[in-house]
């Protein structure tokens, strides 16, 4: 409750999803403590971040901020010993015995994963005595789904048609909806019947498009349409 509180009640001055001009993005004060971000509603997502592990503190839990590598980066040499190469921030929570790592700030980024980016990278935990390396974990391959349901006929003269939809979770999801969030409705749909027609053929004709959940960071990312096979 306290992940989704953060990612869904604050929102992300830094996404480019917002929709706030760049005159109201100069009016919007900076957060100087986390419960500044409640009760303003905004702040940046290392604003985010740092409430979740204010929260998380408040009720005993151990938290640390950690550094992240990023395969968007060149691969990390601890030898380097250079921060730039792992300046991704999350925060890191002992759980049990255990480290588990957040990353309250990606708004589509499902709790108990992180973005794909920083999955199975090497990762340095705070520590005023000693700071220390794991590795962040990898989500399963069934997090991240594409399920595809089609309900067709064939008719006498050989034209297939009939209702689509398709549903995209966890990382494929999440990839789609920072993907689209920004868009029209109708750059949206061009995109869908433009990738449809490529897999099938330029004459198939789609209509009834819906597109679903494409700001809801729980749901999966839904294509549903009608289709028609000449």
């Amino acid at each position: 409750r306290i992940y989704e509180y953060c990612r869904d009640h604050v929102m992300n001055v830094d996404d480019d999803a917002t929709g706030m001009t760049p005159e109201q993005l100069k009016n919007v004060k900076p957060n100087k403590k986390p419960s500044d971000a409640i009760s303003r509603g905004t702040g940046t997502w290392h604003d985010k971040d740092m409430l979740f592990g204010a929260m998380l503190a408040s009720i005993g839990i151990d938290v640390r901020v950690a550094n992240v590598a990023s395969r968007t980066e060149p691969a990390f040499d601890r030898s380097l010993g250079n921060a730039f190469f792992i300046r991704a921030e999350i925060i890191a929570a002992k759980i049990g015995d255990s480290w588990r790592f957040f990353a309250p700030s990606g708004r589509y980024i499902p709790y108990g994963s992180l973005p794909s980016t920083v999955e199975g990278e090497p990762v340095l935990i705070s520590d005023k005595e000693k700071p220390f390396f794991v590795n962040t974990p990898r989500s399963s391959p069934e997090v991240s789904v594409r399920k595809r349901t089609a309900d067709l006929h064939l008719n006498e003269d050989g034209t297939v048609e009939g209702d689509v939809r398709i549903e995209y979770t966890g990382q494929l999801g999440a990839a789609l909806k920072e993907q689209n969030d920004d868009r029209t409705t109708a750059e949206r749909e061009k995109i869908l019947t433009d990738s449809i027609k490529s897999q099938t053929i330029g004459t198939a004709e789609i209509t009834a498009i819906s597109i679903e959940n494409v700001t809801d960071g729980n749901k999966p990312f839904t294509y549903a349409f009608h289709i028609k096979l000449p």
